[in-house]
């Protein structure tokens, strides 16, 4: 939970650094998942979140404003663990795992 609040204040401080004053994005009034490209493009919403962990963790790793914001060994350090993680859960069973998360989160 901290390393997501450093995140959002990292975000927060690097958008705040760069002055900008135009945004693209506007606000939909419908669920975004709703919308078709063109829709998408009319309020701004161009890049599509990650779908997993896996995708996530690499645009962490490219994001190389934030991993400065953030210091790089702390990023590397959280990439390096969830990798380990999704291994480590990978190779149990469904219930292993369930058991596994319960007990952790």
């Amino acid at each position: 939970m901290y390393l997501a609040l450093a995140a959002i204040l990292a975000a927060g401080l690097l958008g705040l650094q760069s002055g900008a004053t135009v945004f693209p994005h506007h606000d939909v009034p419908v669920p975004p998942s709703a919308l078709d490209e063109p829709g998408r493009h009319r309020y701004g919403v161009v890049q599509l979140l990650p779908r997993s962990l896996p995708e996530a963790l690499h645009a962490l790793e490219r994001d190389g404003a934030l991993r400065e914001s953030m210091a790089h060994a702390l990023v590397a350090g959280y990439v390096g663990a969830k990798e380990t993680e999704m291994q480590r859960l990978a190779a149990m069973g469904e219930r292993e795992r369930n058991v596994w998360l319960i007990q952790r989160y």
